[in-house]
């Protein structure tokens, strides 16, 4: 009697699942995947904010006023989960671009050392040009790698969102109770994959990072930065 009586509750209203469970899990993946990330690159200064033409339910429900910078003006939007998922993915993106920008002007500037007839600065081409490759070619599997995850992830949502109803309305039945906890997984893995592409980024961008720091030790002193920031303010 208790199971039918919640089920009903929860069916005639329908956005408080959502709003005190669903939508909070979500936020704080997104949360826990930001949290992780390490400092100094990340969303681009153009970067738009997402004006999301959805209706402020389900899992649009839960909405914050933000006051942003967009090209130097200060906006005030309204972030549901919507935005926050698009502010996270630009964020991920933003990271991960960061090594490719690094890897592909390393592989040119390479291929114009490597051109000329000098035996030293052919090798020392060849050797930026290699690093070069390298890093975009990291950069690019983990862009797959995030993009196929997140899919993922999002399908599984909008499923979730989809067959709700019928998850609650078959939970008080021992026959179709299983279909509930299915969707309870479902819920846990979009959480989970929205925590660990974060937490899987920031630790592949921090040991490429460290890996190149750790070789160039002799010449940090006298650069003054280390690691992709030391390229690309050598490159600047």
């Amino acid at each position: 009697g208790f199971k039918f009586l919640l089920a009903g509750l929860l069916l005639a209203n329908s956005n408080t699942l959502f709003e005190y469970f669903i939508v909070p899990v979500l936020e704080g993946g997104l949360a826990m995947g930001r949290a992780i990330q390490t400092e100094g690159v990340g969303l681009r200064d153009d970067y738009k904010p997402l004006q999301s033409q959805t209706a402020a339910d389900y899992f649009n429900l839960t909405q914050t006023s933000e006051v942003v910078s967009v090209n130097g003006k200060e906006t005030t939007i309204n972030k549901g989960l919507y935005q926050k998922i698009d502010e996270y993915l630009a964020d991920l993106q933003g990271r991960i671009a960061y090594m490719q920008a690094v890897g592909t002007t390393l592989f040119c500037v390479g291929g114009h050392e490597a051109i000329t007839l000098k035996l030293e600065k052919f090798k020392s081409g060849l050797s930026m040009m290699f690093l070069g490759a390298i890093l975009t070619v990291f950069g690019f599997l983990l862009t797959i790698s995030l993009g196929f995850y997140f899919l993922d992830a999002i399908l599984q949502l909008a499923i979730l969102g989809v067959m709700m109803p019928f998850m609650i309305a078959g939970w008080p039945f021992k026959v179709t109770a299983q279909y509930a906890s299915t969707g309870f997984k479902m819920l846990l893995n979009t959480f989970f994959v929205m925590f660990f592409t974060g937490f899987v980024v920031s630790v592949s961008m921090t040991l490429v990072d460290q890996a190149i720091s750790q070789t160039a030790a002799i010449e940090e002193a006298e650069r003054g930065a280390s690691g992709l920031v030391g390229f690309a303010e050598a490159f600047n």
